[in-house]
């Protein structure tokens, strides 16, 4: 199964440098691995697999997280996080934001 790009392209921040992308250890890699069916049903388990492994020697891991998180990905894996988990992130950083404790 062949999934599309997660975020439409009319999201992905114009100031958006991709240059990193080039560095990033999962770009010689099947894509399928980092949009796996079982992590929208929930039945995905992060401890054992290989993404997250890659994502965690990864050199642009930090970039490609922000870049999920600002495009507002909510689809596979990017800089070593889940959907869930960038969301969770997400509403930490804005409670910081708004005063409140993360």
């Amino acid at each position: 199964m062949t999934r599309q790009l997660a975020v439409p392209l009319h999201r992905i921040p114009a100031e958006d440098d991709a240059t990193w992308r080039e560095q990033a250890s999962c770009a010689s890699s099947d894509p399928e691995a980092w949009f796996p069916p079982e992590l929208e049903s929930g039945g995905w388990v992060a401890a054992d697999a290989a993404p997250l492994r890659v994502c965690r020697r990864c050199p642009v891991a930090t970039q490609c997280l922000e870049w999920a998180i600002a495009s507002g990905c909510d689809y596979g894996i990017f800089g070593g996080l889940t959907p869930s988990q960038r969301r969770h992130l997400r509403m930490q950083r804005m409670s910081v934001v708004r005063g409140g404790h993360g």
